[in-house]
């Protein structure tokens, strides 16, 4: 597990959580399902259904149990010490090169205090914003690399991904000493090969619904996922 300055207070980034064997398996079982089209990328639900539009997750928005292969990813997370319970929903996304994500927080109410972030095919980079300094930082995505936030991660921080075809890396911010490592070239060049693969594994918070604050930008940040 790393815990570096470049990642905001809270987060942590582990290389390699699972084997290339998983990461194959896992892609092969994601894309063998439907996928919605309800966003400008492909999503697919687990567990429950969130409502893009209402922002919110209810008890009737089950769906039914992690099917076995995201089960057992729930599970390890705990074993991992990452979560006290295992979490019950996953989110999976694809991002094609060129698509990405604009800087939010989860939805608070939604999805709980801790979050975390497998990353399946190609790498990328991820961006974070401070909302009280407007400190930025920046770190790679590897392949099989979780990433979990928690504390001021998870609730002062954004996150983003650049919707870009290629990622021109800030090599300090990224927290990689030389331009020419591996990890770098491996993260650039991933965004023009093949799609991205984004497992979002959290616990979905009973009969939530996200009430938007007087704020309608804070409202945006807090719940976007365009």
């Amino acid at each position: 597990m790393e815990t570096q300055p470049h990642l905001p207070p809270g987060a942590s980034l582990t290389a390699d959580w699972i084997i290339p064997l998983q990461e194959v398996a896992l892609a092969a079982f994601l894309d063998a399902g439907a996928w919605s089209g309800e966003l400008k990328r492909r999503v697919r639900h687990f567990g429950h259904r969130y409502d893009y539009r209402a922002r919110s997750a209810t008890a009737e928005s089950r769906i039914g149990p992690l099917p076995d292969m995201l089960k057992g990813l729930a599970e390890r997370l705990v074993a991992d010490g990452f979560f006290s319970d295992v979490p019950d929903q996953v989110i999976a996304n694809e991002y094609l090169p060129g698509q990405g994500i604009s800087a939010h927080v989860d939805c608070e109410p939604c999805f709980g205090e801790v979050i975390a972030s497998l990353s399946l095919l190609s790498g990328c980079e991820m961006r974070f914003g401070c909302l009280a300094s407007g400190e930025t930082r920046a770190v790679i995505l590897q392949p099989r690399s979780l990433l979990v936030l928690a504390g001021p991660a998870r609730r002062d921080w954004t996150h983003a991904i650049p919707a870009r075809r290629s990622d021109v890396i800030d090599a300090r911010a990224a927290g990689v000493a030389d331009v020419s490592d591996d990890a770098v070239l491996t993260a650039v060049r991933g965004r023009q090969g093949q799609p991205r693969l984004h497992l979002s594994i959290q616990p979905a918070e009973s009969d939530c619904e996200f009430s938007p604050s007087s704020d309608s930008t804070d409202s945006a940040i807090r719940c976007h996922f365009t």
